[in-house]
Order: C-alpha cells, then structure tokens, then sequence
C-alpha cells in the first residue's frame, strides 16, 4: 500500500482517488475550492459528449450512477456525478486545502540529476483553514488542471498594454446568457479567441442582440476559418458550433462584426468610461471602443507548484515532455475523438513517482478528453506495485 497525494478536485482528481483506493492505497486529495469550482465556472454549458463518455465504470458503480445518451450541462454532471463521487470518499476528500508547493524529503531540484529515485518521501506544504501544515506521500499526483489559470490576451501571449488597468472589464471566461444580461445586453462587447469558447460565448452574447438589438458584438480571430467541420461529426453540437462560428466569421451570417488576423495590443480609457482598444497586425493598426472584453484564448497550467521537482516540459505547450511530443505525432486532424492513449511512458516524470494527470498533462493543447484521463488514471495505477 502506497501514500497517494491527489492535487486538485476536478473529474481527474476524483476519479483517480476513487479508483486508488479500491486497488488498497491510502489517499487523500486536496482541492483549494469547492469539488468541481472550475466547471461551475461553465455550468450553463452543455457538454458535447454524452454521459457515457464522461463517466468511469468504477466511479458509476461506486455510487450507483447509470450513464445514458443524454448530454449534460456541466453544472448537472457536477451536481449528479462528480459531487456525489467527492462526497462517498468521506474524509479523503479535503476542500479548501490550497497546496502551496511540493518537495522531496532529503534533496533539493539540483541533487541526483538522473537519478530521484535516491530521494525521500514528498513532502507537500498546504494552507487550511488560515494554518500551514506539511503532509507526505509515496507517490504524487498533479490533476490540479488548467482552467483557473487564464492565458494572457495580447499578441504572441504577453499582457495587453495596461490589461491589469482593465481587470474589472475583462470576463476570462464563457459568458452566461443567464447572469450576465446587466453586464452585455445593449453594451459594446469585444471577444478574442478562435476556440469552442470564443463561439459559446458569441452564442450567449447573441442572445442578447436577439432580444435587444443595440447590443454590438466584435471578434477578433486570427484566422478567416478558425472552425475545422467534421463531415460525419458523431458530436453533433459541436459540428453546429463550428458551421455557425465559421458562417459568422465570413459575413454568410449576421451578428457580429469579424476582426481577422488582428492581435490586441494596448487598452486605454475612453471619455465615456468605456475601453479604447488598439488592435494590430503587420500592415495597420485600428482603434475601436468597447464597454466590455472577453478573451477566450486558452488557458495554462500553473507551474509553480512543482517548480522545485524535476519535470521535463514541453517548450511550447506546457505539458510533460513525452506526452507533448506524442500529442502532436498524431494525425487526428480536428477530432478529439480520434486520439488514442499513448501509455505509461508518455506519462513518467523525470521525478519518479510523480504523475501529471487530465488537463494539466496536456498543458495548453485543449484536445484533452475525460475518457483519455480515464485511460491515464488505470495505466498509471497498473504500474503501480
């Protein structure tokens, strides 16, 4: 039996706790929110997949859930699955439990270059309850994600010029038709990015020029089609998501007014208390006044909590070396779907007996898929001995 520490409480996180300790390891999770606080971020979203594809056998069975076609809001899948899921594992489930950092007993990152496996126990610094507290574990787990950890809007990825200034006019996350009308409906509204975000939150937005037509609506893409159709999608939402985005993008639709190829590169007060936004590319550069920004260009992991472990990442996506370089050897074009597993050795850290689980492993790719972390959590766990 091993000491297991899980970082974070999204579907990776529990799953894997559930799954650890049905093969008789001691574990505990600890998640610096509520279980599933990212997802409730995006609640009123429906999921593409169905249930089927979002749920374990080990974690169906513990509580007896039985998945079904449907497709579930992600505050349903939060309130049906994954809380209940949290909830059967009692006390192993430690919430608002912020891990500070991680260490191995006994060596510091330079020592035993090549060789961890001479090192200690980890040792894991978290903050509860206004009191910090060392706990220690066999084995580590990072399933912490990425969606708390919004990338910065400007061109190449650095700040806006005076972003920070702006905070408060800034919505890094998808808009919600349903608690956001006060903030959107009649404003100015400017969106940046080119993913499934960008587009859900263009939806929501147009709901409210639907039912109020001064609102105006900017987007900003880098590309004229940033949206790849999949003939026989077996995900039919998405597939309408990306017919609808590309249509909008192109004038074949009307609602919103397309920035293409622009970059965002500095904000500045207007004289009504709106933003002036500078946009850019290499032949001009444009002004345009808005009430309210959204951007929705991806999001990152956060690197600080195993600063002083040894991790071999990725130069451009942030994830662990192995997985990274796999990830982009396959030609799964723009199906998520289509990945497959790439296995044990993909997933091993230069640091021995510390896994990067879920999103986080993927770093700042978006393809990744509950259904390929349920493939991580049984391939790590079988290695296990």
């Amino acid at each position: 039996m091993l000491k297991i520490i899980v970082l974070g409480g999204g579907p990776i996180g529990v799953e894997f706790a559930v799954r650890a300790v049905e093969k008789g390891h001691q574990v505990t999770l600890y998640e610096k929110g509520e279980i599933g606080a990212s997802m409730s971020r995006w609640g009123h979203i429906e999921l593409f997949s169905n249930w089927t594809l979002n749920v374990s056998e080990w974690g169906a069975k513990k509580i007896g859930f039985e998945p079904t076609q449907e497709y579930p809001t992600a505050q349903e899948f939060l309130d049906q699955y994954l809380s209940p899921l949290a909830a059967s594992l009692g006390d192993i489930v430690q919430t608002h439990s912020e891990v500070i950092g991680v260490t191995r007993e006994g060596a510091i990152k330079m020592q035993h270059v090549g060789s961890r496996s001479k090192t200690g126990a980890f040792r894991v610094l978290i903050r509860k309850d206004g009191r910090e507290f060392i706990d220690h574990a066999d084995f580590l787990v990072d399933a912490s994600g990425v969606y708390e950890n919004p990338a910065n809007l400007g061109i190449g990825g650095l700040p806006v010029i005076n972003e920070a200034q702006f905070e408060d006019k800034i919505q890094r996350y998808e808009v919600n038709a349903k608690t956001d009308e006060a903030r959107y409906s009649g404003k100015r509204t400017l969106v940046v990015g080119g993913g499934f975000s960008a587009i859900t939150s263009i939806i929501e937005l147009l709901k409210f020029k639907k039912e109020r037509p001064s609102t105006q609506i900017s987007w900003l893409v880098l590309t004229p089609h940033p949206y790849t159709v999949i003939a026989d999608d077996s995900l039919p939402e998405r597939k309408a998501n990306c017919i609808l985005g590309n249509a909008l993008l192109s004038g074949e639709k009307d609602g919103v007014s397309p920035f293409i190829g622009f970059g965002v590169s500095a904000f500045a007060p207007s004289d009504d208390g709106a933003i002036r936004v500078t946009l850019e590319n290499d032949e001009e550069s444009i002004e345009i006044v808005v009430d309210e920004v959204v951007s929705n260009v991806g999001y990152r992991p956060d690197l600080n909590l195993l600063r002083e472990l040894q991790v071999h990442l990725c130069y451009a996506f942030e994830g662990p070396m192995n997985l990274s370089a796999s990830l982009l050897s396959q030609d799964s074009g723009a199906d998520c779907l289509a990945q497959v597993s790439p296995g044990l050795e993909t997933l091993k850290s230069p640091e021995n007996d510390l896994f990067i689980l879920g999103a986080k492993s993927y770093g700042r790719n978006s393809n990744f898929l509950l259904r390929l972390g349920f493939e991580q959590i049984e391939t790590v766990l079988d290695s296990i001995k």
